[in-house]
């Protein structure tokens, strides 16, 4: 019995700690995500998890989720890549994330002696070692690529916002809820912290403090003809400034501005949405009712 309990046990999926959400603005992309890093039966909420990265024609911010030490060893090989500029130029930075996520996952099979990708799978999930990065960066344009280790492939976003980790399905159904096309940056700055510090409220797997990150849009330093096209070497013509990580007293000060709205609009929210039940359900349960069990108005005539 005991061992069909340990089976089970070890059979269990835990979700990846650490929720990343990102939004492409009309003037940038924002990256937010909560710092709770877990092992075991501990928790610490003291891990750097957002990074500037430099590629040959311009940067990246770069946010990591699950197991810090897999997801730092992933940013340290995708900067190293990124610097050379052959590399850049014919694999991008979704394909070289694809090939730092391989190279860290050969370190990790090197170290334990050159093991199969079978038990390589089974040592990450029984020693909680998957992480994910998400990656906002400008290449022909504003995206937003994910990648976790296990599965070793990047992924862009299909739309304009993104969330991984823990929490994400909650946090992409507000982010569909309170997001629009075109956002400023300033807004989806606070929409984005709003949506961390929800999910930190909801799913255990999400805590510490929220960091925020802002990557703004390279601005043309060169004027180009009609027509032109976008290629990799014209990023050189482009102007662009160190993304913006907030220190953590800056984004503190957000995050008590919207829980002070969250407080002040949840009694309004839940009144409003009460009453509009109320009036739409007495109207709907009595048109039911009068179908099921028709009352007639006609007087009955007696029977002689």
């Amino acid at each position: 019995m005991q061992n069909q309990l340990k089976r089970f046990r070890e059979r269990i999926k835990r979700k990846p700690v650490t929720l990343i959400v990102g939004i492409i603005c009309k003037d940038g992309i924002v990256i937010a995500g909560d710092s709770q890093t877990t092992w075991d039966t501990g928790k610490s909420w003291l891990a750097n998890k957002m990074t500037e990265v430099y590629c040959p024609y311009g940067r990246a911010l770069v946010a990591e989720s699950g197991a810090s030490i897999t997801s730092a060893a992933m940013v340290e090989s995708l900067t190293n890549l990124a610097k050379d500029r052959s590399l850049f130029d014919k694999h991008g930075m979704r394909g070289l994330a694809g090939m730092a996520a391989r190279e860290v996952r050969e370190k990790f099979r090197t170290q334990q002696f050159n093991c199969s990708s079978e038990e390589f799978q089974e040592f990450m999930r029984r020693e909680n070692l998957n992480s994910g990065l998400m990656i906002a960066h400008y290449e022909d344009g504003p995206k937003i690529d994910t990648i976790t280790l296990a599965l070793g492939m990047a992924n862009r976003a299909k739309l304009f916002f993104e969330a991984v980790g823990s929490g994400s399905d909650l946090a992409e159904y507000l982010l569909t809820d309170l997001c629009y096309p075109d956002m400023e940056s300033s807004m989806a700055s606070v929409v984005a912290v709003h949506i961390v510090e929800i999910a930190k409220q909801h799913d255990p797997y999400c805590g510490g403090p929220t960091k925020l990150g802002i990557l703004r849009q390279p601005e043309p330093t060169v004027i180009h003809p009609p027509g032109w096209q976008w290629t990799p070497g014209d990023m050189l013509g482009m102007g662009y400034t160190p993304p913006v990580i907030l220190s953590q007293s800056e984004t503190d000060e957000i995050v008590k501005m919207v829980s002070a709205v969250e407080i002040a609009t949840r009694q309004k929210r839940s009144e409003f949405i009460r009453t509009a039940l109320k009036d739409r359900s007495e109207r709907f349960m009595k048109e039911i009712m009068q179908s099921m069990f028709p009352t007639d108005d006609k007087p009955h005539e007696r029977e002689t």
